[in-house]
């Protein structure tokens, strides 16, 4: 019988061993990949509890855009699709930060995050007494989740609709190894995600994937969501791609960001990333 640890979260097919890279700068780790469909993830993780030390990692130089931006994503598809005046749930909301945007443009949302301390919206948390929630809201988690299936079946319980963002992996493998989105240097990011991966994490919880097939996805109960278009493909299991141009303004290392005078977002990055790597190299010392 094969062991469970190797077998994919998402599809179960086993998985076969790609790559290693150097967590949290001290510990040698293997990455897998499906065969069947493209998922890519870590060995199992024990050392979350020690990347988790700080909820907020420090290579998160783009928290404060991607909230800013995420918030007009946000009000373009619940305006576009869901009663503007219902109630909604940033899940693993961080700071709060988004919370408290969203709430500055009306609309009615609420925090919840396990791990981190709610600094922004501190009077806005979920209540248990809360039955359910007209969308969810999930920005860069389902790369967090070390069972992903598990794990978003339990969101699911809060709401039919998850709007969420995480970075489609490249195709071949040798780009993935030198993928910037493994932050290593963090250990937070242990699963990463192909269109057929979501596509099959979709089927298996019974909703539909819209998908701009790069970092913008959505997975509802609902087949009647209008601010997606439908692309043109010859592949049978059709995925739908966002239309807005809102959806594409994430956090990327592109020629953009690394230019002075325009964002030094991804320059920040970059300078912290090597720091840990030196504090890293001083620890083994």
């Amino acid at each position: 019988m094969a062991d469970p640890l190797f077998l994919c979260p998402v599809c179960s097919a086993s998985l076969r061993r790609v790559f290693d890279k150097k967590v949290l700068n001290k510990y040698i780790v293997d990455y897998f990949e499906c065969p069947g469909c493209g998922l890519v993830k870590t060995e199992d993780p024990y050392w979350l509890s020690e990347a988790y030390s700080s909820a907020i990692a420090d290579l998160d130089t783009g928290l404060v855009q991607r909230n800013i931006q995420m918030t007009e994503l946000a009000a373009h598809v619940i305006s576009g699709n869901f009663d503007p005046s219902g109630v909604f749930l940033d899940f693993a909301g961080g700071y709060g930060l988004f919370v408290r945007l969203m709430r500055d443009k009306g609309f009615d949302f609420y925090w919840m995050d396990r791990y981190c301390t709610n600094l922004f919206a501190r009077f806005f948390s979920h209540s248990e007494a809360r039955g359910s929630y007209d969308l969810i809201t999930a920005f860069e988690l389902f790369e967090h989740l070390n069972d992903p299936l598990t794990q978003i079946r339990d969101i699911t319980n809060f709401s039919g609709t998850i709007l969420f963002t995480t970075h489609i992996r490249p195709n071949a493998i040798s780009d993935v190894e030198e993928w910037w989105y493994l932050v290593p240097e963090t250990g937070q990011h242990v699963t990463f995600y192909s269109l057929n991966a979501l596509e099959s994490l979709a089927e298996k919880l019974g909703m539909k994937l819209y998908s701009d097939g790069r970092n913008t996805h959505i997975l509802s109960v609902r087949d009647d969501l209008v601010v997606f278009a439908e692309s043109q493909t010859s592949t049978p299991n059709l995925l739908k791609r966002v239309a807005s141009r809102l959806g594409r303004r994430l956090l990327e290392p592109t020629e953009r960001h690394k230019n002075i005078g325009q964002s030094l977002v991804w320059l920040d990055h970059e300078k912290i990333k090597q720091s840990l790597r030196e504090r890293g190299d001083t620890d083994e010392c």
